[in-house]
């Protein structure tokens, strides 16, 4: 589960109900607050509380929220770690992965953001799921994502000239590929 912001907007008619999305309203119907660390552990605590056998992981997105200023932002993003920690700290099944701190302690550079500056760019994605995945899965997890990538690889493959007989082959090959990640992740695939 990824926080965002606690920056959140809530509709005036509607008991102050918290919407997901404001713009195709005008901005004057909705009140913008910050939540309090409080509101997000109670607003989890049910769900939480209801699956204690999944395992959750906590992150907290490291994009930028500009609109709501940097200092906004940043205020924002305590509330939003500190909120993680403590449910980490109630709950057993979850935990933290620290994508936020990467982005801004670690790779701390303008260079593995994109051209607006507030959004990580390829380089940054590929470290932090890079890191991701050596943390997170196991190696039967780690091999499956493998085959996955491959056969999505395979798969966005374009050919320069079509109908040669080369690319029917390939896409017999494809085929197999699809039948064999079908047959040994039945459950986990769907195409």
């Amino acid at each position: 589960i990824t926080f965002g912001s606690a920056w959140v907007y809530k509709h005036k008619m509607s008991a102050n109900t918290l919407v997901a999305n404001c713009h195709k309203y005008p901005q004057v119907d909705f009140n913008k607050e910050l939540l309090t660390v409080q509101e997000i552990i109670t607003a989890f605590k049910p769900f939480l509380q209801a699956t204690p056998h999944i395992q959750t992981i906590f992150t907290v997105s490291p994009v930028r929220h500009t609109r709501d200023t940097l200092v906004g932002n940043n205020r924002s993003k305590a509330i939003l770690i500190q909120a993680v920690h403590e449910l980490c700290n109630l709950y057993k099944q979850c935990d933290y992965f620290p994508a936020y701190e990467m982005i801004i302690d670690e790779l701390r550079d303008y260079r593995f953001y994109a051209k607006d500056l507030v959004h990580p760019n390829d380089m940054a994605v590929d470290y932090v799921w890079d890191c991701f995945v050596k943390t997170c899965f196991d190696e039967e997890t780690k091999q499956f994502v493998q085959e996955v990538k491959q056969y999505k690889q395979m798969e966005e493959h374009r050919f320069l000239h079509d109908g040669l007989p080369e690319n029917q082959k390939f896409k017999d090959v494809l085929l197999v590929k699809k039948t064999e990640l079908l047959s040994k992740y039945p459950i986990t695939m769907s195409f």
